[in-house]
């Protein structure tokens, strides 16, 4: 789980800095939509100060990781909570 969390992490280095929304024909409610918005937002903004800050990349990617996992930990807790 970690080895794929880290790689996703690397994705998101390489990531567009203006997330797309998902389309609305999803059947996905729009407050968990914008939720995933703005952490993809976070995280990128994110990984960006630490770079700047001068921490060595490994080490930005294996924070990024860690908090790209709480954030699709809470995106799921959003889903299953608007699914019971």
């Amino acid at each position: 789980m970690r080895k794929l969390a880290v790689e996703g992490s690397w994705c998101y280095a390489a990531a567009r800095h203006q997330p797309k929304l998902m389309p609305r024909d999803t059947g996905v409610p729009l407050e968990i939509r914008m939720h995933g918005r703005k952490g993809s937002e976070r995280l990128l903004r994110r990984r960006e100060e630490m770079l700047a800050r001068g921490m060595p990349a490994a080490k930005a990617n294996a924070a990024t990781a860690a908090e790209l996992v709480r954030w699709l930990w809470a995106l799921g807790m959003m889903c299953r909570e608007g699914a019971e």
